[in-house]
């Protein structure tokens, strides 16, 4: 297996420059750092636009004494709905508003939402309005992978 130092995770994505959370664009990410582990969350509470966020979080997997194995990987074997792309595979949930993405070493995982888009009903227009919004979060995140 490959090992990856971790990207930082208020910039392997840009959730401004998605239609559906345009309205993340000027808010400044919060960001959180431990030592195997990085966390950055983007909110936003416009009163016309309701309610959009975005949070990232990238953990290191890899073995902390020489000569120990890797753990068993978060999700492997897990994985509702793969989806491949030209820029890589991501797991997602079937509510389509979870990413999950295993990179070597490094655990992906990228939750957003929208209170706009959660007040869609049927349930299936939902599902068909967040997929395009899922699969570009994914493939900026998979660009910005190392390696």
């Amino acid at each position: 297996m490959t090992i990856y130092d971790a990207p930082d995770a208020c910039t392997i994505v840009d959730p401004g420059n998605i239609s559906r959370l345009h309205q993340l664009a000027s808010v400044k990410p919060k960001k959180e750092s431990q030592p195997y582990f990085q966390q950055c969350s983007w909110l936003s509470r416009d009163g016309s636009e309701g309610t959009a966020s975005v949070r990232v979080s990238i953990s290191d997997l890899r073995p902390r004494e020489p000569n120990a194995k890797f753990p068993s990987l978060p999700g492997s074997g897990n994985c509702p709905e793969k989806v491949t792309t030209t820029v890589g595979t991501f797991c997602q949930e079937r509510d389509r508003q979870n990413i999950d993405i295993m990179h070597g070493n490094l655990h992906v995982l990228i939750y957003w939402g929208t209170t706009r888009l959660s007040r869609t009903t049927p349930e299936q227009s939902r599902i068909s309005q967040a997929g395009p919004v899922t699969r570009q979060l994914a493939e900026q995140a998979l660009k910005n992978m190392p390696g």
